[in-house]
């Protein structure tokens, strides 16, 4: 079994998977530079452009509000909804003038020597929106009253109050590229890491089996002493184990990278979520008709729960690569089948940058009327499972068919 074993060493470490593995580690340092410090570069101007909207909202409903108050003195309305038009109305005044303050600190060019003071006007226009008490009817007739969400609201406010009790100032960038930051981000999906990481698997194992068949080795490796299904076994855990170590290298380099420049960002905290799998990557448009589980966890916890589900999807992968290659017997269609199911995986399975479970629920939810966007998803847990189960179940195909089928004359 040694000699097997050192036999597989050399197959995987030979020249192209070496070649494959330093130009992986090249692309990092290409995706830091020129994907998440131009994220972090750009949020100033892009946060510039949400604030212009808010105020275009905040100057609407205010004049809207003032007229509405206006009518209800003149008509003689009940106090109290007059009482409440013009607590309504203190809110979006309010709120235009801290949001166009807070417009003029992002574009000074200065944010570092500001932060403070946009730290400082977020919380307050937080603290408005949460004191503004009215009737939820009279909310419905202005929008943006939360900015986004009611839900979000109070995320932002758990969010505050739990930096307040471990006394750390709260980010005003949340593209600051931390270590922690972009390494959790490369394990929510749908970013060019994780695609380097997939494309990675694919070129280092997509001719795990079907390599044998070109100078018939597939015949001479079933005649060694050993189960068809040992050989088998052998071959695709030690694929599993040095692709894994591969992916865990570069997101290393990753988190090293931000760390070097920007800090560990091991303090930050997240709003996270039981509801951690969804597709299509549009969890915060269907998030108000969500069951509402938001806790605040620590991003460190986060990355530990996202790392296991990425690693368990890694090892369903390769095995999904492992059968490919083993029944096609040809390099180009065990190249292009998971490739296929990589782009399906890459648009369709995330976990969202602040959306994972931290606690144990084996939990799914469906919005039958927007499945294809965003509207179905599961728990970690419950992904987990069907992950493990999916590996077990492409593995024993394997086996099954080396054991009882003929392949190239071999039983």
């Amino acid at each position: 079994m040694k000699n097997l074993i050192k036999n597989e060493m050399i197959l995987f470490f030979r020249k192209k998977n070496l070649i494959t593995f330093a130009f992986a580690c090249l692309s990092v340092l290409f995706i830091f530079n020129f994907y998440f410090e131009v994220n972090y570069q750009h949020y100033a101007s892009d946060t510039v452009i949400q604030i212009k909207e808010e105020i275009k909202k905040a100057e609407v409903n205010s004049n809207a509000i003032e007229n509405r108050l206006a009518g209800l003195k003149e008509a003689k309305a009940e106090q109290k909804i007059i009482s409440e038009t013009e607590v309504l109305l203190n809110h979006w005044q309010f709120e235009k003038e801290k949001a166009n303050y807070e417009r003029v600190l992002w574009d000074s060019g200065q944010i570092e020597n500001n932060e403070n003071e946009i730290r400082k006007t977020q919380i307050e226009r937080d603290i408005n929106a949460l004191n503004t008490q009215v009737d939820e009817k009279m909310l419905l007739d202005y929008s943006g009253m939360y900015r986004t969400h009611h839900r979000d609201l109070l995320n932002r406010e758990k969010i505050m109050n739990a930096y307040q009790q471990e006394d750390i100032l709260i980010p005003i960038n949340p593209r600051t590229p931390t270590g922690a930051s972009i390494l959790s981000e490369a394990l929510s999906g749908f970013n060019p890491i994780l695609l380097l990481i997939l494309l990675c698997a694919i070129i280092w194992n997509s001719d795990m089996w079907s390599s044998e068949y070109d100078h018939n080795g597939f015949q001479l490796l079933f005649t060694l002493p050993y189960k068809k299904s040992s050989i088998y076994l052998v071959r695709t855990l030690l694929r599993i184990l040095f692709t894994l170590l591969g992916a865990a290298f570069i997101l290393l380099l990753l988190y090293g990278l931000g760390t070097l420049k920007y800090g560990s960002g091991l303090e930050q905290l997240l709003i996270t979520n039981n509801q951690g799998i969804n597709s299509m990557n549009l969890f915060d448009e269907h998030v108000e008709s969500l069951l509402n589980t938001d806790f605040v966890s620590s991003i460190a916890q986060v990355i530990l729960l996202k790392g296991l589900f990425t690693f368990l999807y890694l090892i369903s992968f390769i095995s999904f690569i492992s059968v490919s290659s083993l029944l096609s017997k040809e390099k180009g269609l065990s190249v292009f089948v998971p490739s296929i199911l990589m782009m399906i995986t890459y648009l369709l399975v995330q976990t969202t940058t602040n959306v994972a479970s931290l606690k144990f629920i084996p939990s799914c939810y469906l919005l039958t009327s927007n499945i294809l966007t965003g509207g179905m998803g599961m728990s970690m847990l419950l992904a987990t499972i069907v992950l493990m189960a999916t590996s077990s179940l492409l593995n024993m195909v394997a086996i099954f068919n080396l054991t009882y089928k003929d392949l190239n004359g071999i039983r």
